[in-house]
């Protein structure tokens, strides 16, 4: 991956994911970034999603990666 700087970076399952199965995707931010809430829209609705607590990670660089949990989906598409 590379270094985030001011941009955060957004890391995804880009094959899809089971509407059954556990679903998350990680967000990877400089340390200093105000992170809040991730917005998810599915169809004509927007799921308002928890974002993690910043995890720095040994040998990944200087940026923070972040859990964001959708398993709340279940409709495919």
């Amino acid at each position: 991956m590379k270094p985030v700087g001011d941009d955060p970076v957004l890391v995804v399952n880009h094959l899809g994911y089971d509407t059954g199965a556990p679903k998350a995707a990680i967000l990877a931010t400089s340390p200093e970034a105000s992170v809040g809430t991730a917005v998810l829209r599915v169809g004509d609705q927007e799921l308002s999603i928890g974002i993690g607590p910043a995890v720095v990670v040994a040998g990944w660089g200087r940026q923070t990666y972040r859990r964001i949990d959708f398993g709340k989906v279940e409709s495919a598409g």
